[in-house]
């Protein structure tokens, strides 16, 4: 019944990661949802936005970085590897730092 269609627009969320003091550690970060799913994350560079299911990572800092309301895992990967994984719980409205 086209009456009850039901257009759900999840809520945006920011947050950003910052372990300068050990810049070396990760290169890369990827958000999973609550079934373990990749999620879209964007981050803006100026006139430029990088989309995609991981936003890399330089010199132990990332910008602001969009993920939905869905995000539930953090992971941290360096190269192929696996080096982190952090329970996320991240608040429409503001930016959440994660200092590792």
């Amino acid at each position: 019944d086209p009456t009850d269609l039901e257009i759900v627009i999840p809520v945006t969320c920011k947050f950003r990661v910052d372990f300068a003091d050990h810049p070396e550690w990760a290169d890369r970060v990827v958000v999973l949802d609550e079934t373990e799913t990749p999620i879209r994350l964007s981050e803006s560079y100026g006139l430029f936005i990088a989309v995609g299911e991981e936003i890399m990572i330089t010199e132990g800092r990332s910008g602001v970085i969009e993920a939905d309301e869905r995000a539930r895992t953090l992971l941290l990967y360096k190269g192929e590897e696996l080096v982190d994984r952090r329970r996320l719980s991240l608040q429409p409205g503001e930016v959440v730092t994660i200092d590792l």
